[in-house]
């Protein structure tokens, strides 16, 4: 047999073959992976959940409670209860700290290698961002929940309603993780240096 009549039969098969997929060009995937491992460090770190409990509740019941004392005392008060007037603030600013916290992790990760690993990964790099954005947003709503939960100490009347505030939550954790991106990604870069 010589080596014309083998290579139709191999040339047939190799056209026949249908292309093996590759599930790691899928967009989706890496952003899930990043919001999952956002949500692991969030998980495997109880003291950092209890201390961005702690923050919110001194405002609340210390702040708003000497507060409240006072404004009565002076005979101004003009509200019901200043721990009311001081929960939206504390609020938001519940989930600002671990939100912004995510450009700190960025910045963390280049320094030791971990971001240049997942820029040479074959997908799309907006797909970092995304992921790292949605894991922060979803963190920053976590510790806003937690507030949230604990909203009977400033009156805060439980009703269906709360949800919209859970989601408007998402949106200004979200807008505040991009911040955080955003001014991350210039730093730690290193300029060339001459030399002369």
């Amino acid at each position: 047999m010589s080596r014309t009549d083998t290579a139709p039969a191999a040339l047939g098969d190799i056209t026949a073959a249908a292309p093996p997929t590759d599930r790691s060009r899928n967009p989706a995937r890496p952003v899930l992976l990043l919001w999952r491992r956002e949500m692991t460090r969030l998980r495997h770190n109880p003291v950092r959940l209890a201390m961005g409990l702690v923050t919110p509740l001194l405002f609340l019941v210390v702040l708003g409670t000497g507060l409240d004392a006072a404004s009565s005392s002076l005979g101004k008060a003009q509200l019901n209860d200043y721990r009311a007037y001081l929960f939206p603030g504390t609020l938001v600013m519940s989930v600002q700290a671990p939100a912004i916290a995510v450009g700190i992790s960025l910045v963390w990760d280049r320094r030791l290698g971990v971001l240049r690993q997942m820029l040479v990964a074959p997908f799309p790099r907006a797909s970092i961002v995304f992921g790292l954005a949605l894991g922060g947003a979803t963190t920053g709503a976590v510790y806003g929940l937690m507030v949230l939960s604990v909203g009977g100490i400033a009156s805060i009347r439980y009703t269906p309603m709360l949800l919209v505030v859970l989601l408007e939550l998402l949106l200004v954790s979200l807008m505040f993780t991009s911040l955080g991106l955003l001014a991350a990604s210039p730093s730690g870069r290193s300029t060339p240096s001459r030399s002369w």
